[in-house]
């Protein structure tokens, strides 16, 4: 069986330094957690629970595996602001609308995975801040 890698460690240090623009916007950057990654061609050995990011030759995102199903991975950068990321993820088809986004570099290797539910969360609570 093929090891699946986490994100490296440097990478999930430099996830942990990101904040907020300094515009007070929230950023894709500021939710990201790891993410699995694996080669393309280990796709026949895929989890059932989980995300698995699978990687073409260049080391960017080709295919996504999430809770045992396929799909084509919604990339974004670091600095995209959460509403906009997830604007684009409910234009997804409904089965994958809720599959985590996968945030990039600027080569487009992955950096690791947002949760749309978090955004969704932090969303309402800085309306609510704002209501307030």
């Amino acid at each position: 069986a093929p090891a699946f890698e986490p994100t490296p460690a440097p990478v999930r240090e430099a996830i942990a330094r990101l904040r907020p623009a300094a515009d007070g916007e929230l950023r894709a950057a500021a939710f990201a957690e790891p993410v699995a990654t694996a080669p393309l061609a280990s796709a026949f050995e895929v989890p059932d629970s989980g995300t698995l990011v699978l990687l073409d030759a260049w080391g960017r995102p080709a295919r996504m595996w999430h809770l045992g199903r396929q799909s084509e991975p919604l990339r974004v950068t670091p600095a995209c602001r959460a509403e906009d990321v997830l604007k684009r993820a409910l234009t997804r088809p409904a089965a994958e609308r809720f599959d985590p986004v996968i945030v990039t570099d600027e080569d487009g290797r992955p950096l690791g995975q947002v949760r749309v539910e978090r955004l969704v969360q932090a969303l309402i609570r800085e309306g609510r801040a704002a209501a307030a």
